[in-house]
């Protein structure tokens, strides 16, 4: 077991749990598909209160590879083909290059991962959710390029640190009225999607240390916007006229098993919700059955997976989305 391990999440023991979790021991209700996708929808919940952070060009191994793997699953980086990554730096280190990415088909929820094919097959196992860094980390700004992509991870930058980067404080412009400090941070957990987007829109004013040279009047300021999309990108306004490296962090997704132990019975509580509701959802136009000898009618079965997935989900509610967070006084 590698350091640390039993402080973070252990997938198999996830699954067992949530197969209890649902009255479901022997898996005969939701089968291996569907409890992956329910722990999955829990994970990126999660991180939307909870995100990882990471330095731009590094990530984690999201599915454990076994020694002689061509393919490996990775979360964060971005990687692109051509790239030398070291996989697992601290335990078991390996160096590779990819070959090409493929994007997840996305029936598992793992939609920020990526299926790295290497030159060459790994040498050692890696464990699920150990790091990795690209050869060179960071965003390199090139002459003439106006866009780049970012991870596919992404939910907004470290403020601090991106600031760092371009030499100067962002400007944030809000979409609502209300401007009460514990107000506001609460709306940003609650947005959705990339970067919370749901009352904020970020972007970066920069006079000085710039791609394109500095100056002090408007006409060279430089604009930095982060646009959702897959993946989501960065735009440079104007296009640079020199060439930099922005070494910055991000706020990303976790994957499971790299989700603290001490988390897993919230997590549970979601996973559970997940599942029961996308079970009623395909179970309510359904004809009658029989369990137990007993016919039963979907309708009456998907109403009562929807009221008990209705309870796990105030639990969810009381255990993340309402913990607090912060004082003031």
């Amino acid at each position: 077991m590698a350091l640390g391990a039993r402080f973070l999440m252990d997938i198999a023991r996830f699954d067992l749990e949530l197969k209890s979790a649902l009255g479901d021991v022997d898996g005969a209700l939701y089968d291996a598909t569907a409890r992956t996708a329910a722990m999955w929808r829990a994970v990126r919940e999660y991180s939307r209160y909870h995100p990882v952070q990471r330095q731009y060009g590094t990530g984690a191994v999201a599915l454990e590879a076994a020694p002689g793997s061509n393919t490996i699953s990775l979360v964060g980086g971005p990687v692109r083909p051509g790239d030398v990554i070291q996989l697992d730096p601290f335990f078991s280190p390996e160096t590779v290059t990819v070959q090409s990415i493929a994007l997840p088909a996305g029936t598992d929820g793992s939609a920020s991962t990526v299926t790295a094919t290497l030159t060459a097959p790994t040498a050692v196992k890696h464990l699920a959710g150990v790091s990795f860094a690209r050869s060179t980390t960071g965003l390199a700004i090139a002459i003439g390029t106006g866009a780049y992509a970012l991870p596919l991870d992404f939910q907004q930058p470290n403020q601090e640190s991106f600031d760092l980067a371009v030499g100067d404080r962002a400007q944030v412009s809000r979409t609502n009225a209300y401007y009460d400090a514990v107000y506001g941070v609460t709306m940003a957990q609650s947005g959705v999607g990339f970067g919370y987007r749901q009352g904020f829109g970020t972007g970066y004013l920069n006079y000085g240390r710039n791609p394109n040279g500095g100056g002090q009047s408007s006409s060279s300021q430089t604009i930095y916007r982060f646009v959702p999309g897959v993946p989501p990108v960065l735009t440079v306004t104007p296009t640079p006229a020199a060439a930099r490296t922005l070494d910055f962090y991000y706020l990303g997704q976790h994957v499971p098993a790299t989700v603290p132990d001490s988390e897993i019975d919230a997590l549970l509580v979601f996973a559970s919700y997940a599942a029961m509701t996308a079970r009623a959802a395909s179970s309510s136009a359904m004809l009658p059955f029989k369990q137990a000898g007993v016919e039963e009618e979907w309708d009456k079965v998907a109403k009562a997976l929807n009221e008990t997935a209705a309870m796990a989900l105030q639990d969810w509610e009381r255990r993340i989305a309402g913990r607090p967070y912060a004082t003031s006084g």
